[in-house]
């Protein structure tokens, strides 16, 4: 009896071992994809799902994959903190081997945080020259030397982050149109937090090449 106890522990580390080892390996190869689908200067934090992760590998799914990257720059829109939850993520453990192929993901949601001086540089590298800040919750407009700060509100309409001043700035609107973090994103609310945008958004059969 001792002995089988020995040796079933044995398997058990055996087992834990290899388990670690294949969701170290699959998560690398994430950070691979998405550094590449993203065009990331740097690899992003990834965690896969799943208890016994060897079964979901053998399998090629796993139950979720959280993704965070930050300081990222997406189609010339500045991203200062992007967090992103991915939902029954299914691949091949052949392709994923041989590092040619897919991950597709069935839903997901996640959000992305903006500071005035990014959604400047996104409002600059699209020529309209207007400077946007954001405190105590609030977002404020200028165009200098035409006009100093003015309050706006914000929204997030059809893919863009729309503000309008409360005055008449440079036409009743200003905004710029937001990154399509991956494919099948779908902006749905932005909320000002101190001096900050949080943006929201979800997924919908999401897929990704490596």
């Amino acid at each position: 009896m001792r002995r089988l106890v020995i040796i079933l522990l044995i398997l058990g580390g055996i087992l834990v071992a290899g388990d670690f080892a294949a969701r170290a390996y699959a998560e690398s190869r994430v950070k691979e994809v998405l550094m590449a689908s993203l065009d990331l200067e740097r690899q992003p934090d990834v965690a896969l799902g799943g208890i016994s992760f060897l079964f979901s590998l053998a399998a090629g799914t796993v139950p979720s994959a959280t993704v965070s990257a930050t300081d990222v720059t997406i189609e010339r829109v500045p991203v200062e903190r992007m967090e992103l939850l991915l939902q029954e993520v299914a691949f091949s453990p052949r392709e994923l081997l041989r590092k040619s192929g897919a991950i597709h993901a069935t839903t997901g949601d996640g959000s992305a945080v903006l500071s005035g001086e990014d959604v400047t540089a996104a409002l600059r590298n699209n020529d309209i020259p207007v400077s946007v800040r954001f405190e105590a919750g609030r977002a404020f407009v200028s165009a200098e030397p035409l006009i100093g700060d003015v309050a706006a509100n914000v929204s997030v309409e059809d893919g863009q982050i729309v503000l309008r001043p409360d005055v008449p700035l440079l036409g009743s609107l200003i905004s710029v149109r937001l990154p399509p973090i991956l494919p099948g994103v779908r902006y749905t609310s932005v909320t000002l937090e101190n001096d900050r945008a949080a943006l929201s958004f979800d997924l919908t059969d999401t897929t990704f090449e490596f």
